[in-house]
């Protein structure tokens, strides 16, 4: 067996602890790769993830495509955040 096959077959490690979040703070080309790298990996669920920006259109267009909450009032999510990027 490949060390990828190994990988790919072994229990994903989650990226943070249990009824923990993460926020995203900018959900531009950077931000939405860093959060569709994290769903597609499994490493993380839709339920802990969130996103926010400056821009309401990308907001309403991010959280559309990724189905996750993405804000441009994120300031109040900040101070309960357990993990930013």
């Amino acid at each position: 067996m490949s060390i990828q096959q190994e990988q790919s077959s072994a229990t994903k490690v989650p990226v943070i602890a249990d009824g923990t979040t993460l926020g995203v703070v900018g959900a531009g080309v950077m931000g939405q790769t860093l959060i569709r790298g994290l769903l597609a990996s499994g490493v993380i669920g839709r339920d802990r993830l969130w996103a926010g920006d400056k821009n309401g259109f990308a907001c309403e267009k991010v959280a559309a495509d990724l189905n996750i909450p993405v804000e441009v009032d994120f300031q109040a999510r900040v101070a309960t955040a357990d993990l930013i990027l």
